[in-house]
């Protein structure tokens, strides 16, 4: 059994109020609690206190069950005028439990796709829906613990062509103040001409960069003692209006990897539009459909275990072969 006590000075409310709404945001794990609620005017030292019962019931089924096992009982959230904070949420500061423990040496290549789909080019509000759908999941694939090799990640904006964030070989917490002031010099509402201009080739600019990061991974991997290479894709649903140069860029049909992207539909809960698979053919792909933290759950279960198992003893340079 777990207490909570949360005490409110009611002093400034006024003479007048006959009723207030209290509010806070919190993440608690499954267990029984002991909500504490007292309320104190500091004036007429005139005061109340409430205790009700509260249960968290746990996941059925849950296909992570240790990843909480580090975390406090109780994290208040902080409910700050900062909006991009309220993304990621900085005063959590606690590590899930998402060890990956292999026997060949992995390099895993996270790359997550910020920008939402060209249907809602310069609309601050669907930029900011994305985000905050995404960066959570960013936050979360962050913090597997490669016991084995190493955890590069970057972001790409789509609008203007570019990463414009990187993280190598992640060990500790997603650098949140570089990923942040790199989302500050974005202005979704504001669209140059040339980027409208541009956005032709904006599926092309996303083939040509997981294309010049299987490229890279390969001379990397002449270094490492040859790591299993694995490229986790997270992104929600995409519909491009134009697809210029695509036929330019070559992907391999074939790659001695794991290649699997995560679609989290925060929109359509289900639609089955998105223009992503198609653009990265002949390269195959290991697709996760999810729309709702419990199936980002899910999928992220599933790929460190098949990691794990194809990186076991034995299974050489035959990752590529799951993939034809």
């Amino acid at each position: 059994m777990d207490d909570g006590v949360l005490i409110t000075d009611v002093t400034k409310l006024g003479q007048h109020v006959s009723g207030a709404v209290f509010g806070w945001t919190v993440f608690l794990l499954p267990g029984e609690y002991t909500v504490t609620l007292a309320l104190y005017d500091r004036i007429s030292k005139e005061h109340n206190v409430i205790q009700h019962k509260l249960k968290v019931a746990p996941f059925k089924h849950d296909p992570l069950p240790e990843a909480w096992r580090d975390l406090p009982n109780i994290e208040f959230l902080e409910s700050g005028e900062d909006e991009a904070d309220s993304l990621f949420h900085p005063e959590v500061s606690s590590r899930l439990y998402l060890p990956l423990a292999t026997d060949r040496p992995v390099q895993i290549e996270l790359l997550a796709n910020l920008t939402p789909s060209e249907a809602f080019t310069g609309s601050n509000r669907m930029y900011r829906f994305n985000l905050r759908a995404m960066i959570p999941i960013l936050k979360t694939f962050s913090q597997i613990d490669v016991a084995n090799g190493t955890l590069n990640l970057a972001t790409l904006n789509l609008t203007r062509r570019e990463a414009n964030f990187r993280q190598d070989d992640s060990k500790s917490m997603l650098d949140w103040p570089k990923l942040k002031a790199a989302l500050e010099d974005e202005n979704p509402g504001v669209v140059g001409v040339q980027d409208l201009q541009a956005r032709k080739r904006n599926a092309a600019f996303l083939r040509e960069s997981l294309a010049r990061w299987i490229a890279a991974g390969e001379e990397k991997s002449a270094d490492v003692g040859n790591p299993l290479r694995v490229f986790i894709l997270i992104s929600s649903p995409v519909l491009f209006n134009f697809k210029e140069g695509l036929k330019e860029i070559e992907l391999p049909r074939i790659c001695d990897c794991l290649v699997y992207h995560l679609r989290y539909d925060w929109l359509f809960r289900g639609a089955s539009f998105d223009d992503l698979d198609r653009t990265l053919k002949p390269l195959k792909l290991r697709t996760f459909s999810a729309n709702s933290p419990e199936g980002v759950r899910k999928a992220l279960a599933d790929i460190l275990q098949e990691i794990a198992q194809k990186s076991a003893a034995g299974e050489g340079r035959s990752a590529s072969t799951r993939l034809q």
